[in-house]
């Protein structure tokens, strides 16, 4: 009843017949044996085990042709010969490596170490790349290697996920039956480095740099939320220098400064984000300048118009040659404007957990207006997205979204993976085929203006709702909150 009442000692009645204590109390710190359980070091243990056990499993189904054999190795290779800053001759007809040189110098000393080992050697031989690189050879055993070393990334993505978990619900406040703890926080990890956006960037695509690039991307923001200037721009750079796509999210960082007249922070955060990136394209641009300004920069606007977006509703008419090369303008034009509004309507700060939805729609931009649409384009906007649902504030945990969200996107990867089955290569398909894929198209347009208009509508509320707070004054949307029934973002 007391705190200072000590428990009773266990009795001997209690006690196996063994112990030669029938009949009297046992002695003080005696400890009633008992049905053997795992601790949570054995079950990280084995959960680690487990994990990457899976990462070597799925490496087995790495098809051989896809960007990592067809792109990635073949600049990798130039690493591992001796000629890092030749990357960028490498090409696929017109498509390029269109990745920064982190991710391949990354690659190439991992690719370096799979030889050491021989894994080149083992297994089953992807015959199907040519080798005509400095050093030449791929293997099914090697593609179970980059599994093994590049799931490490997914890990460091929850690990960021969860330092935010437990920074908008701290521990102390949890209570028996709420909070993110036990079997719910194991939920959480299955959903960060489980879905089918991860597995089918790392294994199906072979995109080993996004997952690198999310983690520096996320710590970026972090440093930026506690005003370290000087390291989200360089911790955003390294993001950059593993994956071009990644300048969405320096979009609503730089407009959130610039809202707030936080002019020295955004001279810092610019300089050492320039820095950075300067440092790290320099060499390959001075050592081959027209490769790296084609892979990095124009590439695109020489691509014609695919599938998977609202773009294919411009494939054969007149119009196309003028939509071809606005798909990255576009995409840029759409992040900036949407997340001025909800940075300058929505008054969304940078403490606020709606931060993360705020990148998240300006990452979606790059789904939404690239003129070709690919499976892998979904983990990353996935990721933001699910960041911010898990971070969501409330008395409940709001299993409807930390749920919803990645099966929202793991139904886009289905419908995507399903149009991309269907068409040829070539994309010349016609008739009720070409029908099927303007409705998928569509379909999944849809669904990402949803989850965009969604977002900025709830930016919009929930400065309604603070308003009204400030003043006092009870909101349809408080009232409902108390009893449970409605989010509070």
């Amino acid at each position: 009843m007391f705190a200072d009442t000590p428990e009773p000692a266990p009795l001997a009645a209690d006690l196996p017949d063994a112990t030669g204590l029938a009949g009297k109390a046992a002695p003080p710190g005696t400890t009633l044996p008992g049905r053997p359980s795992l601790g949570p070091r054995w079950v990280i243990i084995l959960a680690l085990i487990g994990y990457f056990g899976l990462s070597l499993a799925f490496g087995t189904q790495s098809p051989c042709g896809n960007d990592l054999g067809g792109v990635f190795l073949p600049s990798a290779r130039y690493v591992v010969g001796g000629m890092p800053f030749d990357i960028y001759y490498v090409r696929v007809g017109i498509y390029p490596n269109a990745n920064g040189p982190l991710g391949e110098l990354v690659l190439g000393a991992v690719l370096g170490i799979g030889r050491a080992m021989h894994l080149q050697s083992i297994g089953p031989s992807c015959a199907s790349i040519p080798d005509i690189y400095p050093a030449p050879g791929d293997s099914i055993a090697l593609r179970m290697w980059f599994s093994l070393v590049f799931a490490i990334f997914p890990l460091l993505v929850g690990v960021e996920a969860m330092r935010l978990v437990d920074r908008f619900h701290p521990r102390e406040q949890w209570s028996k039956n709420a909070g993110w703890q036990g079997w719910r926080r194991g939920l959480l990890w299955a959903i960060l480095i489980l879905s089918p956006a991860v597995w089918d960037s790392l294994i199906y695509y072979g995109h080993i740099e996004q997952g690198m690039a999310l983690w520096f991307a996320l710590l970026a923001v972090r440093w930026f939320v506690e005003r370290r200037m000087i390291w989200s721009g360089v911790g955003l750079a390294l993001a950059l220098l593993c994956r071009t796509a990644d300048v969405f999210v320096v979009v609503p960082l730089v407009l959130l400064l610039l809202r707030d007249l936080r002019w020295r922070e955004l001279i810092t955060f610019s300089v050492a984000l320039a820095t950075t990136l300067v440092v790290g394209i320099a060499p390959f641009w001075i050592a081959d300048r027209p490769d790296v300004l084609y892979s990095l920069v124009t590439f695109r606007s020489h691509l014609g118009i695919g599938d998977g977006s609202f773009w294919t509703l411009f494939r054969g008419t007149t119009y196309e040659r003028l939509a071809q090369p606005l798909d990255s303008t576009v995409a840029l034009v759409g992040a900036t404007l949407s997340v001025m509004i909800m940075l300058w309507w929505g008054r969304v700060k940078a403490e606020s957990a709606f931060f993360y939805a705020v990148i998240g729609c300006s990452v979606l931009w790059f789904s939404i207006s690239i003129k070709a649409i690919w499976g892998y384009y979904f983990y990353d906007p996935q990721t933001w997205f699910v960041i911010w649902a898990m971070t969501l504030a409330g008395p409940v945990i709001r299993w409807w979204a930390v749920l919803g969200v990645p099966l929202l996107f793991t139904i886009i990867v289905g419908l995507t993976e399903w149009r991309i089955q269907i068409t040829p290569a070539t994309f010349a398909i016609a008739g009720v085929g070409r029908v099927e894929m303007v409705v998928l198209s569509l379909a999944t347009s849809l669904l990402l203006f949803g989850i965009l208009c969604a977002s900025i509508l709830l930016a919009i509320r929930r400065r309604n709702t603070e308003e009204f707070a400030e003043k006092g004054l009870p909101s349809s949307h408080t009232i409902l909150e108390s009893s449970g029934d409605m989010l509070s973002i």
